[in-house]
Order: structure tokens, then C-alpha cells, then sequence
């Protein structure tokens, strides 16, 4: 029997939204050599290279977003504005920074805002602050910071203000901190002064709600000491230094809540000492020696617990990587790992949905910036350059077939142009190649096999925010797709349903000006569509699941006032009829669906009241029909992916968490127990991804957005086998691959 958790939800009510996640783009795309719309990436890479630059993962409605900002380059200040969009696999262009910058910080406020201050422009050391929005791509200029800095910490609390933490002008440290309060005036106060002026240091959010800052430089000296910042009352205390002054360094909080410190400068002297903070002792001790010297690394927290330490700078940038495993249980928790394929500091390393781990940009040498993009398999050990996607994609569907090829259809480009052309991959032969064209370009649409291996894709959206009505259904014997009857209602972000009697339920979803109630059956063996029973509670943005006795159980979503929802309905194909059922214990939207042999269902993740990503996951028995709320999962998430491994466990995978972070972690739920653990991390952090299971027992990740654009492909093998790239599926492909995740949003 699983036991159910006390879980406390959240009550701060979201704005009512106007249009759901689908987003419209004016621009006109061009034609590549295949005719197909859109410019081809690059493999593996971004298009603008940068050091200095801030990624920020950002969860809305119309999808996650990964945005990239600002940095320095070979040429100078970046301005340019790079998106992913992880549900759809593809790079865009954005507005650019209104002012060049690196140095800089960006947080997500609010869930779809981002806050981006300070840094340094032409001009020198800016105080400006700017408020990005990526649902409508415009800029918008806001408080200064009192003090203009770069180099400085910067943490959303608990109560979504934003704490900036020192950093320096020129090369003078500063003791200021500020805080940005969300109100109606958004502007930044003076909060107390660090005990210390400090810039290099750490600054790192602990469970408490506490902020923790570590080490730094002051007057060409490093630092030991260490201090907490109280929210509450909103003052620093300094607390035990660590074991070894040092700036540059990397603070990690580990899965224990406690923090490690890896590397960073001593004076002149490389830190080979790392160490751990426990919150709960204020002490310091040591976590053995690394292999290697370094700073301006990157340290990743993957799902299975173990911490990534790659690159960084000695005398030149380096290529080692090495892992620290806190359950080793031996006296030297290091180990050595397969190096990057080239030396690089100053970037970013993301863990993603699968557990890999994405690292992009940085320097590759002391003048020259990079833009090319790499994955670490935790379970291989093994670095791979990630393959290119002429035609990267969002909002598109990924099916498998009964030969275990995938089929990805529809979505939208990375300049928002709609796709017609589809991509048929094999993974047993590892290579792809095109399919017939779409009659209707199209994304946020239903996608579902149908019981004789066709594939029927229905509705969605066609851009300039139209809905269509249109469905078709690809026919793998001819490599076709072919038009069928229409939809009684024009919507998009509708949930879809096979029936034990081969017809496909489609129900809610978004008609362009509201949640519907409406309901539609697709016959496949006349091709038509009816109009099926009216749903109790309008409702987009929601999930739905076939039960063991036929029936299917219709839960969460968006309602016509903008909030998340808990109720839950059930559709009898027999009798017609939609009844209500037992709420959930957390309303939510954009959550999973999953359930085992024995008939449990699992709701997980999604974004609750508040508009945040939920932790919190329970389970619906369907012959008592009532919802029992389960262990958390360490993450909260949305824009995650969710699916039942043959082993009986449900294994969730990537997503966003905190608005701004992009998840590389997978957990997998054990329903006998009730209970999450971490199924390790994949080399890139991804949300709005596409996961697909084959019948190997691989499960195939794809696209997404990670704190850059996400076109790889990653395979997770459960019984151990862990992580790994598949980055000879697309190594070859004339007709590259586009990255797949908008699958848990379509089909289910």
C-alpha cells in the first residue's frame, strides 16, 4: 500500500492568460536546399559564440524557453539573443539586449520574466536593468541597480525577490547588496552589506531559504570566509571559513541539501582541495583532492547524486573532466572521466531531463570563443559532440512504430515557421530518413498511433494564432500522409486518447479564445469524426490516460480564468456519458500521466496554482476512484516527460524547475513504495522535450530547450545501463534530424 505524504500546496493565484502557449511568429523564413523552411544549425553548436553570457530556462504556457544573453565574443559584447525551444527542438533569433553585455546576471521572475542587471557594456561597468519578455520577444527597460556592478551573485529567494550579492567595479570589490522587490514600482532597494567585499565568490540558494556566500577576491588577495544572508531578517552573519581561501571557485548543493566547493585560485596557486558545508552543522570538512587545478569550470549536479566537474582554467583552458561521488563510501571520492573533446572555461554545463549533461560556449583558448555544443553520458562516462539538425523543430510529435523507427511530424522552426516535412528514424539502423509532407503544417496538435500502425495527427495550431480543424494520418506501407475528415472544433493543446476499440478520443483544449468542453471520436475505418459528450469542466492544457476497464480519466488543466485546476473526469465509451470523479490533491496543468500493470495512475509535476512548477506527485486508484498523495520528487518540474519503463517503475525525465533552470536529472517512482530516486542525468538539461520508450526498453530523449537550445538525442537503458548519446543516429543523416519533445504534450 503507498502511503500517502503531507504536502502543503500553494494559494497565490495566477493571472488569467489571453492565449496558451502557442506562440506566433512574423518573420519570414527562407528556404534551405531541401525547401524546407527555416536555416539549417549548425551541428552541434550555437550561432553566436560567447563567454560571459547567462542562460535561463524559462516555463510558460506556450512552453519552455531557454534563453541565452548577452556574453563577449572575439569581436566584442554580445547582444545577441539566442532561444531554444526545447518542446520543439530548435533555435531561434530574439529581440536583441538593448545594450551589448557580459558579466552580466539573469534570474526568471514571476515564471515567464526575465530579470537581467549589471555587467559591462562599452561603456564600462553598468547599473541598468532589463526586463526580457520571451512570450512576446520585447525588451523593456527597468530600475537601475544603485550600484552599477559585474561579477556579482544574484538568487531568487522563497518569496521571489531577487538578491544581488556584490561583484566589483573596476577591479575594486564591493560589500553592497541589493533587492528586487516585484510590486508595482519593481525596483531595487539597498539591503545590509556583506561583512566582506567580494567578487568571484559563490552565491548559492540553500533549502532553508537562506543565501550562502563563499570565498571571492579582495585587494588581489583570495578569500576563506564565508556568510549567511537571513531573508527574513535580511541581514548577514559571518559563519566558519572554509578549510582554503579561494575565488573562481564552483558551489554545488548536492542532493543532501549540503553545498561542495571544487576548485578556484589561491593567490596564484590553483585549489586542488574541495570541501562541503553542512547547513545543519555549519561546518566545514574535507572532500578530498581533485585531479586537476582549475576555475571558471563548471560543476553539475547529476540525478543520480553525483557532481560533474568539466573544464576550467589552469595556465590554458583545460578538456579534463572528473566526478565526485558522494556515496562512494571510500576515502577518495574522486574519479577521472572520458575528457571534452577540446579545452574550454567560461561555459555552461546544464543537466537535462535525461540525466546528460549539456555544456555550451565558453573559451577554447585564451582569445577564442566557441560555439560549439557537447553532451556527457553519466553512464558511459563519454563525451559526444552533439549531432546537428538542419530542421530543429517545436511543438511537433514523436510515435513509435511497430518496427521501432520514430516518426517526428509537424511542430514549428526555429524563426516560428510552420513544418510540413516530416522524419522517419530507425534506431536499430541507425540512420533516418524524410517522409511525405504534411498537407497541414501544424504544432501543439494530438498525436496518436492507431491500432494498424497509422499515425493520426489532428489539430493543433497553424500560426498567427489559428486554430485548424484539419487531421491526416501518415501510412508507413506508402511513405505518405493523407488528408481525412475534419474536426468538429478547431483547437489546439488538446489531449488525445486510443480507445480499446481503435477510436481516438480527443478532448478540450484551446479554441482560441477559451478552454472548450467540447469532445471529438475519430473512426479510422471511415475516416470521420464525431461529436462526442461535452466535458463537465472546460479545460486545455490537461492530460488524459486510458484505463485498465476502458474508461479514461481526464485530469487538470487550465481553466477559462487562467488557473490550474484538479478536477478530474471519466469518459465510459460505452455509455457515452463524462461524470465527474475525485479531485486531485494539487491542481495542476502541464503534468503526466502515467500508470503501471495494476491500474494506479501517477500524476506527476505540472504547474500549480501559483503558476511554479509543482514537486509534488500522487497516485488515483480506480476502484476506490480516489487520489492519495505520494512521495515528492526532488525536483519540482514541469515541462518534464513521464513514462512507464517495462521494470513496473515510471521514469520522469528533464523539465524546468525554479522558472529559470532547466532540469538534466531523470527520477524514476517505484509505486510499491510510494517513493522518487534519481535515474542520473543527462548530458543536457532539456524541458519540452519528447521521450519515447522502444521495445528494447531504450528510452529515447530529443529536443527541448536546456540553458541553450537542446538538438541532441539522448538514450536511457534502465537495469543500470544509465545514459548515453546517440549521436550516430544522426551523424550521417543527409536530411538531419529534428530534435523531439513536444511529445508528453501530445500524445499520451
Amino acid at each position: 500500500m503507498i502511503l500517502a505524504g503531507a504536502i502543503s500546496g500553494c494559494g497565490i493565484q495566477r493571472k488569467a492568460l489571453t492565449e496558451p502557449i502557442s506562440q506566433t511568429y512574423l518573420s519570414k523564413p527562407s528556404k534551405n536546399e531541401f525547401g524546407l523552411a527555416g536555416s539549417p544549425s549548425a551541428p552541434g553548436s550555437i550561432e553566436k559564440s560567447r563567454t560571459g553570457h547567462t542562460a535561463s530556462l524559462v516555463e510558460t504556457h506556450q512552453g519552455h524557453r531557454v534563453i541565452v544573453l548577452g556574453g563577449k565574443s572575439n569581436s566584442g559584447f554580445v547582444g545577441a539573443v539566442e532561444v531554444y525551444l526545447p518542446e520543439y527542438g530548435r533555435w531561434r533569433l530574439g529581440s536583441e539586449i538593448p545594450s551589448a553585455r557580459s558579466g552580466h546576471s539573469s534570474v526568471v521572475i514571476e515564471g515567464e520574466r526575465i530579470l537581467l542587471s549589471g555587467g559591462e557594456d562599452e561603456s564600462g561597468v553598468s547599473a541598468m536593468s532589463y526586463l526580457y519578455d520571451p512570450i512576446a520577444d520585447t525588451w523593456k527597460e527597468s530600475s537601475p541597480l544603485n550600484k552599477a556592478r559585474t561579477g556579482h551573485g544574484s538568487v531568487v529567494l522563497h518569496d521571489g525577490r531577487v538578491l544581488v550579492v556584490g561583484g566589483r567595479v573596476s577591479e575594486t570589490p564591493m560589500v553592497s547588496t541589493e533587492i528586487y522587490s516585484l510590486g508595482e514600482s519593481e525596483s531595487w532597494n539597498h539591503s545590509a552589506d556583506l561583512t566582506e567585499p567580494r567578487w568571484g565568490h559563490t552565491t548559492t540558494l540553500l533549502r532553508d531559504g537562506s543565501v550562502l556566500a563563499t570565498g571571492g577576491r579582495l585587494n588581489g588577495e583570495s578569500l576563506g570566509s564565508a556568510e549567511l544572508f537571513d531573508p527574513i531578517t535580511e541581514k548577514w552573519n559571518p559563519i566558519a571559513p572554509m578549510l582554503m581561501p579561494r575565488w573562481g571557485h564552483t558551489a554545488t548543493r548536492m542532493l543532501s541539501g549540503k553545498i561542495l566547493i571544487v576548485g578556484g585560485q589561491n593567490g596564484t596557486t590553483g585549489v586542488f582541495l574541495s570541501e562541503i558545508y553542512d547547513p545543519t552543522t555549519g561546518t566545514w570538512s574535507r572532500a578530498g583532492e581533485t585531479f586537476g587545478e582549475r576555475r571558471d569550470h563548471t560543476a553539475s549536479l547529476l540525478t543520480d547524486g553525483r557532481v560533474v566537474v568539466s573544464g576550467g582554467y589552469t595556465y590554458v583552458p583545460v578538456a579534463t573532466t572528473e566526478i565526485f561521488d558522494p556515496f562512494s563510501g571510500k576515502d577518495e571520492s574522486w574519479s577521472r572521466t572520458d575528457k571534452l573533446s577540446g579545452p574550454r572555461q567560461g561555459h555552461t554545463a546544464t543537466v537535462l531531463p535525461d540525466g546528460n549533461l549539456l555544456v555550451v560556449g565558453g573559451r577554447g583558448g585564451l582569445f577564442t570563443s566557441l560555439t560549439r555544443v557537447e553532451l556527457y553520458n553519466p553512464s558511459s562516462g563519454s563525451w559526444t559532440s552533439r549531432g546537428a539538425i538542419s530542421t530543429a523543430r517545436w511543438g511537433h510529435s514523436m510515435t513509435v512504430m511497430s518496427d521501432q523507427s520514430i516518426l517526428i511530424a509537424g511542430g514549428k522552426g526555429t524563426k516560428g515557421e510552420l513544418l510540413t516535412n516530416s522524419v522517419l528514424l530507425s534506431s536499430d539502423k541507425q540512420r533516418s530518413g524524410s517522409t511525405g509532407m504534411l498537407n497541414q503544417g501544424r504544432f501543439s496538435h494530438v498525436t496518436v498511433k492507431l491500432l494498424d500502425d497509422r499515425v493520426l495527427v489532428a489539430g493543433g495550431n497553424t500560426g498567427l494564432s489559428s486554430r485548424t480543424a484539419t487531421s491526416e494520418i501518415f501510412d508507413a506501407k506508402s511513405n505518405k500522409w493523407h488528408l481525412t475528415d475534419s474536426m468538429t472544433v478547431a483547437v489546439e493543446l488538446a489531449s488525445g486518447v486510443l480507445l480499446e476499440s481503435g477510436i481516438v478520443l480527443v478532448t478540450g483544449g484551446w479554441d482560441g479564445t477559451g478552454p472548450v468542453t467540447t469532445t471529438g471520436l475519430f473512426k479510422p475505418d471511415t475516416g470521420e469524426w464525431e461529436k462526442g459528450p461535452e466535458l463537465v469542466n472546460a479545460r486545455w492544457g490537461h492530460a488524459s490516460i486510458l484505463l485498465q476497464d476502458g474508461t479514461v480519466l481526464i485530469t487538470g488543466g487550465v481553466s477559462s480564468d487562467g488557473t490550474a485546476i484538479g478536477s478530474s473526469e471519466i469518459y465510459d465509451p460505452g455509455t457515452q456519458d463524462v461524470k465527474l470523479s475525485s479531485s486531485m490533491k494539487f491542481p495542476r496543468d502541464g503534468h503526466k500521466l502515467v500508470m503501471n500493470e495494476d491500474g494506479i495512475v501517477l500524476a506527476a509535476g505540472g504547474y500549480g496554482l501559483d503558476g511554479r512548477p509543482l514537486p509534488h506527485s500522487e497516485v488515483f486508484e480506480a476502484t476506490s476512484g480516489k487520489w492519495t498523495t505520494v512521495g515528492s520528487m526532488e525536483s519540482p518540474r514541469s515541462a518534464h516527460s513521464a513514462l512507464l519503463l517495462s521494470n513496473g517503475t515510471a521514469l520522469v525525465v528533464g523539465g524546468a524547475v525554479d522558472f529559470d533552470t532547466p532540469l538534466a536529472t531523470a527520477e524514476i517512482f517505484d509505486f510499491d513504495t510510494g517513493l522518487w530516486n534519481s535515474a542520473g542525468s543527462m548530458k543536457d538539461a532539456r524541458m519540452d522535450h519528447s521521450t519515447v520508450q522502444l521495445k528494447s526498453g531504450e528510452v529515447y530523449v530529443t529536443g527541448g530547450f536546456g540553458l541553450n537550445p537542446v538538438d541532441s538525442i539522448e538514450v536511457y537503458r534502465p537495469g543500470g545501463g544509465g545514459w548515453s548519446t546517440a549521436e550516430s543516429i544522426v551523424r550521417n543523416l543527409k536530411l538531419k534530424i529534428p530534435a523531439l519533445f513536444a511529445l508528453q504534450r501530445m500524445s499520451h
